[in-house]
């Protein structure tokens, strides 16, 4: 009875003071979100609030170190400090517990209030000082890994309330608003005037434009063309009423932001809305003020400002963006996302029907589509320059002539439809909604190239962090049912990554965060291909050291940070939309970089430019040669690394060189047909050397004292065409002298002796080689597009697999035909192997390399012939033939989509994989037709590091596994075996 007494005294004690004190847990996923890299001397990075905690890094030092990423704070000597800053209350005390702890604890002097303690299970930094809203912690050489920080955190009481709150006025004379000098000169930059009597001044842009201007200075407030708007916000009670006096204007202010009015009599601007702290004063003005009068509600607390139906804005730049024409009925035309709203147009008889440049014409023949993707909308105003006619429009809608607005206030809907005899032109777009709940903010998703992204809202999200060897950045990806579409780039998402790779980014993103491929020195190209970009932040790219060529499909230049392309030393093009390549020249920012923008799609390399290329096998520093409007005319030639490159991509590499038929750059094709002076001098490691047949010149020393090289394929039908600056081949110490070294020289069949006389140093070395032309262009699969498929089988040669090439065993599962790995990109394809072949295009070759690879011993139910066979030679065996095909006969139906179907022909093709299946038991027959699953296998195993433990990812069903500590995790980091 003792017992049950104290804890309901406890309880009762716990009811009545849960002000007092809480709780506020960071998890280990929390912390991990924290990316905080400070890089000079008073640099202060900050994160987003967690829960009400925020934490910045400020570096103290030049001489140490200073960051806090992925759960890992590292401030080296004395380098820097945390500081720890609450929202919700002072905090009263602070747990951080660790997983691993680098540095003994003696060597610490943790500041004051902190402690350390290790018991052999648990370490921990502990702070008990005095109550605060913000604790700091510094000390000499911090290196550790956190699994979670608990705040213990005073919530403050909340004291009576003034029920008979009185009004007062805070008023800005002449001398008040004279000082204010507030000049926004980029889009959605704020300033910020400094507290006069507890009210704060801020000037928001909010679009550009040659007739678009934004200041608020020396007593003159001037918007043009509603391009931007003025916020007061109060810290002295919530404003109830404001009333600007202008002594002079140049123009009348007008299209006046909710509950503001203007009297030419008096010459006033007054405001009379719900009191609320922060006001919001936008519109067409160019007036110079004498005083403002706010009246101001004291004796109660601020109240949020945020309406109960919030809403955000499409300003000129956002309507801008759309680009929709439909030329054909019932054809459906649909933008990116633009601020969580995608518009789509549909045309619903002949006539006209586009929605491009801001106007609008439907003339009743087609509707427009405004979905929300963050609830209901409410409310809808389009504010527009003219409107030439707008009548008959659908339910709900309502055209004002004095404000050139059209409105809708109808029932709350995810869809709002706009029709009827419209034709204007279109300045913003308002939009009310009812916020819907986003129950998974913050989560993470992975796709199955390893990239992650975290959610941001019910359906949006953006991209955090990637893995991958190269990477595309979608529209939209899907989890658990739902959609949810890519708008944003994380700040330092791909920050130093060493991985090769392109960015393709996509058609929904607006933002590119601060320091995004921030040093990713193996980046060669970066492509963006939305068309809503609004923002590319800081350093966005900078030190990206191997960038060639930037891509920009944008149509107005995006805001462009500082030193976006800052260390980027190759890069040459940068290519834009060719309606607005003027515009980006003069942009601020891009006309630093005007000599390099050209319009997409144009041969603007110059004869002589150097640029870098990687692609799998196929790597190199290439220097232009020749430049036209055609294929055939554009050239390019190999040439030496630098010391920059070869730090990035060592030339002495072991493994293929494969030098290719042709590289990509800035949006064009170049045929490689040069090897320059010494570009390969002294790479004593290759062991294989691939020439094509395009390569016309091979200059001075390009392979001298390349010793290592065991085979060399050359293509060439005539070598004599080619033109070898050392002499006559074989000299100069290319690949080998006469008779010296073990270098094999595979040459094409039937040219032996061509060859011989062409080069009689390399004659007791020469060998003809069959190559082999690979077409499927017939063969793609249509379930996986952009992947084609044969089947492959000699017994007497082993070939080397070309880039984006794989080969598969195979076997029947269920009813299903599965894969599984024998070689891929670069490997030895084993001889007496039967194969099915999968590739990235339509046409490749084979390139014979003798007998050198060991045989394949897996699983395999493939076999094949070297010579044609009849299936009637098969016997019993006839009807259980089967194939790989993308479509064929069955009985009287044509079945479509890659499979091993039944083989119902009289001749099996020599060189082919097939498979003989026995008949089920029971009596059943073998069914038509076995379906195609590539996915099916791992296509992926390589080893990561996952903060400091060691794990495996590999690519199952489709589905992205975590190997770590014999447990098996999925992308959400649930357990699944």
């Amino acid at each position: 009875m003792r017992k049950k007494f104290t804890l309901l005294i406890a309880l009762l004690a716990l009811s009545v003071s849960t002000w007092a004190t809480s709780t506020v847990t960071w998890t280990e996923q929390d912390v991990e979100t924290v990316s905080l890299t400070c890089e000079n001397v008073d640099d202060v990075q900050t994160s987003s609030p967690i829960n009400g905690i925020t934490v910045s890094l400020t570096k103290t030092s030049d001489v140490y170190n200073c960051q806090f990423t992925g759960k890992e704070p590292w401030i080296t000597g004395t380098g820097g400090y945390l500081t720890f800053t609450s929202s919700v209350g002072d905090i009263s005390g602070i747990v951080i517990t660790c997983s691993t702890v680098y540095n003994q604890p003696n060597e610490f002097n943790l500041s004051t209030g902190w402690t350390y303690m290790d018991d052999g299970d648990t370490k921990t930094f502990t702070w008990a000082g005095t109550a605060s809203n913000e604790v700091i912690l510094s000390g000499n050489d911090l290196d550790f890994v956190i699994s979670s920080i608990v705040f213990s955190v005073e919530e403050t009481e909340p004291g009576p309330v003034d029920p008979t709150p009185s009004e007062s006025t805070v008023e800005w004379g002449t001398s008040d608003v004279q000082p204010i000098s507030l000049n926004c000169e980029n889009v959605d930059e704020v300033q910020t005037a400094s507290e006069i009597s507890g009210i704060t001044a801020s000037l928001t842009r909010t679009s550009a434009g040659e007739y678009s201007y934004c200041q608020f200075a020396n007593s003159d407030l001037w918007i043009t063309l509603s391009c931007g708007y003025l916020t007061f916000t109060s810290t002295v009670g919530n404003i109830s009423a404001i009333v600007i006096s202008i002594k002079d204007k140049y123009t009348e202010p007008s299209n006046l932001s909710s509950d503001w009015t203007y009297d030419d009599e008096t010459r006033t601007l007054t405001w009379a809305g719900t009191a609320s702290n922060e006001v919001i004063l936008s519109g067409s003005m160019d007036i110079v003020i004498s005083s403002i009068v706010f009246t101001v509600v004291s004796g109660s607390s601020p109240v949020d400002p945020t309406p109960s139906d919030p809403f955000f804005m499409w300003e000129e730049r956002q309507v801008s963006h759309v680009n929709l024409y439909c030329e054909s009925l019932n054809a459906v035309e649909t933008a990116p996302v633009i601020k969580n709203v995608i518009a789509s147009l549909t045309k619903t008889s002949n006539g006209s029907c586009y929605f491009m440049n801001r106007g609008l014409i439907i003339n009743e023949n087609g509707e427009l589509t405004f979905q929300s993707l963050v609830g209901d909308l409410t409310g809808i105003e389009i504010t527009c320059d003219y409107i030439s006619v707008a009548n008959n429009l659908s339910a709900g809608w309502e055209y004002n002539s004095v404000a050139n607005t059209l409105t809708w206030t109808g029932t709350a809907a995810e869809e709002v439809t706009l029709s009827g005899n419209i034709d204007i032109s279109i300045s913003s777009i308002k939009y009310y909604y009812s916020p819907a709940a986003a129950p998974r903010l913050g989560e993470d998703i992975y796709d199955v190239n390893y990239q992650r992204y975290v959610i941001t809202g019910a359906h949006t999200a953006k991209v955090a962090s990637s893995l991958a060897h190269t990477y595309s950045i979608p529209e939209y990806v899907e989890d658990l049912g739902v959609t949810y579409y890519i708008t944003e780039i994380d700040d330092y998402a791909y920050a130093n990554l060493e991985n090769e790779g392109y960015v393709y980014i996509g058609t929904n993103i607006a933002k590119i965060g601060a320091h995004a491929f921030d040093g990713h020195r193996r980046l060669t190209f970066a492509g963006i291909y939305s068309t809503v970009l609004d923002t590319i932040g800081d350093a966005a790219f900078r030190n990206c050291t191997l960038m060639a060529a930037f891509e920009c499909n944008t149509m107005l230049p995006p805001v462009f940070g500082s030193n976006v392309f800052s260390g980027d030393n190759y890069l040459n093009h940068i290519s834009v939309h060719p309606s607005y390549v003027n515009d980006y020249k003069n942009a601020a920012g891009w006309s630093a970089y005007s000599g390099k923008i050209n319009a997409i799609g144009a041969a603007n390399a110059t004869v002589g430019e150097e640029f870098f290329f990687h692609n799998q096998m196929t790597t190199g520093l290439y220097a232009v040669t020749s430049v036209g409007s055609t294929q055939a005319q554009r050239q390019a030639k190999v040439i030496p690394y630098t010391a920059e490159v070869n730090a990035i991509y060592p030339i002495t590499r072991e493994g293929t060189l494969v030098i290719p038929e042709e590289v990509g750059y800035s949006g064009n094709e170049y045929r490689i047909t040069g090897i320059g002076a010494n570009a390969f001098k002294d790479s004593a490691r290759f062991n294989m050397v691939l020439m094509p047949q395009a390569v016309k010149s091979i200059e001075s020393g390009a392979f001298r004292n390349c010793t290592g090289v065991e085979k060399v394929f050359f293509l060439w039908d005539d070598p004599t065409s080619v033109t070898w600056a050392d002499g006559a081949a074989g000299q100069g110490n290319d690949f080998r002298t006469a008779a010296s070294g073990n270098t094999k020289i595979f040459v094409p069949e039937g040219r032996l002796d061509v060859y011989k006389a062409w080069a009689p140093a390399w004659a007791d070395c020469m060998y003809e080689g069959a190559v082999l032309d690979v077409d499927v262009s017939a063969a793609q699969d249509p379930d996986h597009v952009g992947r084609f498929y044969r089947t492959f089988y000699d017994s007497k040669t082993d070939y080397l697999l070309p880039p984006s090439v794989w080969a598969f065993a195979g076997y029947v599962s269920g009813d299903e035909f599965m894969l599984t790995h024998v070689a891929f990109d670069g490997q030895i394809l084993p001889k007496n192997t039967p194969v099915v072949l999968e590739s990235e295009t339509p046409t490749y070759r084979l390139i014979p390399t003798g007998n050198t690879a060991p045989a394949y011993t897996g699983p395999n139910q493939l076999i094949g012939s070297d010579e044609d066979i009849l299936v009637s030679s098969l016997g019993d065996d006839a009807d259980k033939v089967y194939v790989l095909a993308s479509q064929a006969w069955i009985g009287d139906n044509l079945q479509i989509g890659m499979g091993m179907y039944r083989y119902v022909g009289s001749m099996l093709a020599a060189h082919k994989a097939f498979m003989i299946l026995d008949i089920p038991s029971g009596g059943q027959n073998a069914p038509a037709r076995f379906l195609f699953r590539p996915e099916r296998t791992p296509t992926s195993v390589e080893n990561v590091q996952n903060g400091n433990a060691s794990c495996t990812k590999i690519l199952r069903d489709g589905q992205l596994i975590i190997i770590k500590d014999g447990k098996e995790y999925n992308a959400q980091g649930l357990i699944v075996k």
